[in-house]
C-alpha cells in the first residue's frame, strides 16, 4: 500500500461518519455522498468498525477542503467540537469490550440463564409439593374425624352391649327365680295331692262320718 493510503489518526480511532456530520453541520447521508465521490482519493483512510465507518485525520481534512459548502468555524466552535470528539473517544474506549471479556460475559449470562431456569423448576416443584402436602393434610383431617366418629359409635355399641349383658343377667335371674317358684309350686301341689290321696284312702278305709265332715271342712277352707 502507498504511504499516502496509510491510516493516519492521532488517537488511533478516527472520526465516525456521524461525528464528522455533526462537526460540519450536515447530514450523515451528505457525508456518505462525499465519501463516494472521493472514494479513490480516500482509499485506505476509511475503515469499518462494528456497524460504523470511521475517517482518519487525512480523510477529515480532505473532505473539509473539498466540501462544496465549507463552514467557517470560530475558535470556540472548533474547541467545542474537539471536546466533543475527545468525549466520544473516551466513551468509545470505555464501551469497547475485549473478546475475552465478551466471552466471559456471555458465559456468565448463559450460566445465569441456567440458574434462573433451575430456580424456576425448583419453585414449580416446591409449589407442587406444597399442594400435595395440603391435600394430604386435608385427607388426614378427614380420616381423623372419621376415626373419631367410629370411636363414638364403638362407645355407644359397647354401652348397648353392656346394657344387653345386664338385661340378659336380669332375665337369667328372673328365669331362675320363676323356675324355682315353679318347682316349689309343683312340690306343694304334689304334697297337696299326696295329702288328698291319703285322706281319701283314709276315708274310704274307715268310712267315718266325722272324718268325712272334717274332709269337707278342709275343702271349704281351701
Amino acid at each position: 500500500m502507498d504511504d499516502k493510503n496509510k491510516w493516519e489518526s492521532q488517537d488511533g480511532i478516527g472520526t465516525s461518519f456521524q461525528e464528522y456530520a455533526n462537526m460540519q453541520g450536515i447530514t450523515y447521508e451528505a457525508v456518505r455522498r462525499q465519501v463516494l465521490k472521493h472514494q479513490e482519493s480516500l482509499e485506505g483512510h476509511i475503515i469499518q468498525r462494528s456497524n460504523a465507518k470511521y475517517l482518519d485525520d487525512y480523510a477529515v481534512n480532505f473532505l473539509r477542503e473539498n466540501s462544496r459548502k465549507p463552514i467557517a468555524q470560530t475558535e470556540d466552535t472548533r474547541h467545542i467540537k474537539e471536546q466533543l470528539r475527545l468525549l466520544h473517544q473516551d466513551i468509545s474506549e470505555k464501551m469497547m469490550i475485549s473478546t475475552d471479556d465478551l466471552r466471559q460475559f456471555i458465559s456468565e449470562q448463559q450460566e445465569l440463564a441456567l440458574l434462573r431456569s433451575e430456580n424456576a423448576r425448583l419453585q414449580q416443584s416446591y409449589e407442587e409439593l406444597k399442594k400435595s402436602h395440603e391435600e394430604l393434610k386435608n385427607k388426614y383431617n378427614a380420616l381423623e374425624q372419621e376415626c373419631s366418629d367410629y370411636k363414638t359409635e364403638i362407645s355407644v355399641l359397647k354401652e348397648r352391649i353392656d346394657n344387653a349383658k345386664d338385661y340378659r343377667d336380669l332375665m337369667e335371674n328372673y328365669t331362675s327365680r320363676v323356675i324355682d317358684h315353679d318347682t316349689i309350686l309343683k312340690t306343694d301341689l304334689k304334697r297337696i295331692g299326696d295329702s288328698n290321696d291319703l285322706l281319701t284312702k283314709y276315708l274310704k278305709e274307715h268310712k267315718w262320718v266325722k272324718a268325712k265332715d272334717l274332709y269337707n271342712s278342709l275343702d271349704d277352707d281351701e
